[in-house]
């Protein structure tokens, strides 16, 4: 599983080496169990926003697509999954110019909230609630888009989360 490597985690040192064996552990668990192959998982994904004149570098510690196209983001923190709900969810409407990402997962490892980004509710609490790459790759089917008037409102969002949390 050499491909599975997390770039960020390999500079760092103590508190990113947790992450990146949740991180892998997540990837390995989407391979093996929900038909996914290692070429739709990338690690520690970029995502930059500016508010108020002020630049902020999130990342987004998995991004999950089918045929190429982004379709679930996974950030990974080791404290609380239900408080960081909302930052998952704005990192996921932000990543992609063209739409919405159907999914974004808030995970300790422990917890889960997987959310629907589109509806914006919660559909799982565990691991495996986790989509397959099949209900994915339906879900990205009927693309939305995120209304440019929304677009900053997001973006605060991500920067209080990310920033300021």
């Amino acid at each position: 599983m050499s491909e599975l490597k997390c770039a960020l985690a390999e500079s760092c040192e103590c508190p990113l080496d947790v992450l990146k064996d949740l991180k892998e552990d997540l990837a390995r668990y989407l391979i093996q169990e929900k038909g996914y192959s290692p070429e739709d998982i990338r690690f520690d994904v970029p995502l930059v926003v500016e508010v108020a004149n002020k630049r902020l570098e999130a990342r987004i510690d998995l991004v999950v697509s089918v045929d190429g196209r982004p379709g679930m983001c996974i950030r990974c923190h080791p404290t609380s999954v239900v408080s960081r709900e909302r930052g998952a969810m704005a990192a996921a409407r932000l990543l992609c110019p063209d739409h919405v990402l159907p999914f974004a997962v808030q995970t300790n490892g422990v917890e889960y909230s997987i959310l629907d980004c589109v509806n914006k509710k919660v559909v799982g609490h565990r691991r495996e609630d986790l989509p397959s790459r099949e209900e994915l790759k339906k879900r990205l089917e009927k693309l939305v888009k995120l209304p440019p008037k929304r677009r900053p409102i997001e973006e605060k969002i991500l920067y209080f989360y990310e920033g300021l949390g």
